[in-house]
């Protein structure tokens, strides 16, 4: 609407029009900006899992931590030792299945 009224009531014309879209896009990504960051990651996590749990499923199911992130959510290590030691074990992962390690090492 915004690019409308100003290629064609202001009469700007295609300018008009591409900085309407500019507009929108930034306001959709600001509006996204907000809405993950106010998220509560960890209750949609639970109830994620109470809802898997509801399938039929009479296991309970295991949330692990992701790699590189301890229990109560914070980062653990990230040092250099760290990254080298997990490129090293994505290369040797990579060598099991025959296919290339990543950025080109062998």
């Amino acid at each position: 609407p915004l690019g409308g009224a100003l290629a064609f009531t202001a009469g700007w014309g295609a300018r008009g029009m591409v900085l309407g879209m500019c507009a929108g896009k930034l306001l959709h990504a600001t509006a996204l900006v907000v809405l993950v960051s106010r998220t509560d990651w960890r209750r949609e996590v639970r109830e994620a899992a109470a809802r898997l749990q509801g399938e039929g499923e009479d296991r309970p199911v295991e949330l692990a931590p992701a790699p590189g992130v301890d229990e109560d959510g914070g980062r653990e290590g990230g040092g250099a030792a760290e990254m080298q030691e997990g490129r090293e074990a994505e290369s040797g992962r990579a060598a099991l299945i025959g296919r290339a390690p990543p950025d080109g090492e062998r």
